[in-house]
């Protein structure tokens, strides 16, 4: 009696069985990859990360950056890492030629009021910052500003969160980066911000830990016991 056989055009049967395990496994493999993805920066593109919802739970719990490290985290969000940092242009070395504006305040209530007012103004345009020098503020004062915001940051959640917020015009605010829902990457860092002008500042917004620094910075009290 003759033997039949399949066809050759029919795979295998072992074959396919073993393509199906392998399919099976390779995709079990990228679940648990993706469950084992932390923020450090790792996650494959496949890896569907919502930045808006976790920068948004991240500025509701009011923490800020101190309150991570506080709070034990072991891991850096991924919204403070930038996308891409291999793409960043590396500085060029400083030329001798690149100083940093120097504002002189000695002569801010002379006649030279408008051209200091002026060299304030091209600063600020042109570089983002600079230095002044005969201000008049002691030392002591900038030290002790310096300690208590200082002493600001280093309290504990729950009392500085009282001062986090984003409201437009506020005299007093606590937060981190100012562009944090716009800009690509956060930067690591809280700003406790009291605006001292035009109007003065409503005292008691200001925080205890530097309430009385900021108003001896300000001299517009006099001192603490006259606010």
């Amino acid at each position: 009696m003759a033997q039949s056989s399949l066809p050759t055009r029919f795979p295998d049967a072992q074959k396919i069985k073993k393509e199906i395990k392998n399919q099976w496994l390779e995709k079990k493999q990228r679940k648990r990859k993706k469950r084992k993805m932390t923020m450090n920066g790792d996650a494959p593109e496949e890896y569907e990360y919502d930045r808006a919802k976790e920068v948004k739970e991240f500025d509701e719990s009011k923490i800020g950056c101190k309150g991570l490290v506080d709070s034990g985290a072991t891991t850096i969000p991924r919204f403070f890492i930038q996308p891409n940092p291999q793409s960043f242009i590396k500085p060029s070395p400083p030329s001798s030629s690149h100083l940093i504006p120097t504002i002189d305040l000695s002569h801010a209530l002379s006649h030279r009021r408008s051209e200091i007012i002026h060299q304030i103004r091209h600063a600020s345009h042109t570089w983002g910052f600079f230095q002044v020098i005969h201000h008049d503020i002691p030392i002591s004062v900038l030290d002790d500003t310096i300690s208590a915001v200082r002493s600001f940051n280093e309290l504990p959640t729950e009392i500085k969160s009282q001062h986090y917020h984003r409201e437009m015009g506020s005299s007093v605010n606590f937060q981190t980066n100012f562009d944090l829902y716009r800009s690509s990457a956060a930067t690591w860092r809280d700003t406790l911000q009291v605006r001292l002008g035009p109007d003065p500042p409503v005292v008691d917004r200001i925080p205890d830990a530097c309430r009385r620094e900021l108003m001896e910075w300000d001299g517009t009290c006099g001192g603490w016991e006259r606010c």
